[in-house]
């Protein structure tokens, strides 16, 4: 079950995953960024049975915030359960809170949510991540910069909210973070 909110990100009820998609109802989730000193981003592709988007890259890990639960536990949470990397809030970088809603053209589903952005310095290899069966399919590293600069063919591989304007802002920001600028 998945809370169903207002636009100031007030609980007002709740419903399973399946009806918040086929409805579009406002509900909430979180993306985490693992990023490296070398500015590259660690890009989760997701399994070909996910009911949103599958095949597609995507942030290093994310999910839906279960009934009961906040943002930040449920970051930590995904991150362990989709990469294997076990850290605590203080190891977490609150990027931002953004709102979204869209349509999945190949399922249908609609995914409207009130997201919270967040990031992980994490200096080891994708080869060390564990991937999560049947949600997750492997991992790619690309550079900061190679996000900011997509050709529209690289950009058919990608979720499409993370390849929008918007996110050129959160991939700034880890530059900025590199660089000791946050």
């Amino acid at each position: 079950m998945l809370d169903l909110i207002n636009d100031k990100n007030e609980v007002i009820g709740s419903d399973d995953r399946e009806n918040i998609h086929v409805y579009g109802l406002l509900h909430r989730e979180i993306n985490v960024w693992l990023f490296n000193s070398n500015n590259e981003l660690f890009l989760q592709k997701r399994s070909a049975t996910k009911d949103t988007c599958p095949n597609l890259l995507d942030a290093s890990a994310g999910g839906h915030v279960e009934s009961g639960y906040d943002y930040e536990h449920t970051a930590i949470k995904e991150l362990e359960e989709e990469t294997g990397i076990k850290i605590s809030s203080k190891d977490l970088i609150f990027l931002d809170e953004i709102k979204t809603n869209q349509r999945d053209v190949l399922t249908g589903m609609i995914n409207n949510i009130i997201k919270y952005v967040y990031a992980y310095q994490y200096n080891g290899s994708k080869d060390d991540l564990t991937i999560e069966e049947g949600d997750v399919a492997g991992f790619e590293v690309w550079s900061i910069e190679k996000m900011l600069n997509l050709s529209d063919e690289e950009k058919k591989k990608f979720v499409p909210s993370i390849v929008g304007d918007y996110y050129k802002h959160i991939f700034e920001k880890l530059k900025s973070i590199n660089q000791g600028n946050i």
